[in-house]
């Protein structure tokens, strides 16, 4: 339960190492800058970077997150509304791992990524920037009730997006190189608005539901495959 709260940012250069229910907590408008690691351990959702007050917490470029269980985003000590901008990396890279990103709204200008048999669910919006990837390489990127715009969403050794059976997904002008599976959970459902652009997979089964709202179209290069169920 060890706690580090932050005001008017953070450079990192080595290692933040965050377990057995440690918060690092950044409040109001700041930046964790620097070249190094967030390391997040083994024992739990209860190891946070929590995202307090009213404000931008951003991720500079030199900077990974990483690790097997712990929460990005939610308020701790003082409430408020936070963006979280990532310009670094955020990757769930730990076997049987965790990461969550929650309550906070996230831009995403480079990369969030689950790896190694980890997963990396996002419970908050994600609005990707121009050179936003979100990447699942022999790992899962789940989709919980979230909005995903714009961007890339690859996948690589059998990682995938995995839709959950929620229709507050939705994907929003986004791009999907990868696989989308739509089979593992039953009733998944994904919502589309502006369009969807395929070039990899959205595999469908057990009832899924891929949904087209308004006016969209359905481009490139890909498939949409409806199972046997």
């Amino acid at each position: 339960n060890s706690r580090q709260r932050v005001n008017n940012g953070l450079t990192v250069n080595g290692t933040v190492n965050i377990n057995q229910n440690g918060i690092l907590g950044f409040e109001g408008t700041s930046t964790l800058a620097g070249s190094g690691s967030v390391v997040l351990g083994a024992t739990g959702g209860g190891n946070r970077i929590d995202l307090d007050g009213n404000g931008t917490t951003t991720i500079a470029s030199g900077i990974t997150v990483r690790g097997q269980n712990g929460t990005i985003g939610q308020q701790i000590n003082i409430g408020g509304t936070q963006t979280l901008v990532n310009n670094g990396l955020i990757s769930a890279d730990v076997a049987g791992g965790m990461i969550t990103i929650d309550q906070s709204a996230v831009l995403n200008n480079n990369r969030l990524e689950a790896r190694n048999g980890a997963t990396l669910q996002l419970a908050s919006d994600v609005g990707n920037g121009g050179s936003g990837v979100i990447l699942a390489d022999n790992g899962v990127v789940l989709q919980s009730g979230v909005r995903i715009s714009g961007g890339d969403i690859q996948s690589a050794n059998g990682g995938a997006l995995r839709v959950s059976s929620t229709a507050a997904n939705y994907v929003d002008a986004a791009t999907v190189s990868g696989v989308m599976d739509m089979s593992t959970v039953g009733n998944s459902r994904q919502r589309v608005n502006n369009g969807l652009t395929v070039n990899g997979t959205v595999n469908m089964n057990q009832n899924g539901i891929l949904s087209f709202e308004g006016t969209g179209t359905l481009s490139g290069t890909g498939s949409i495959v409806v199972g046997s169920t």
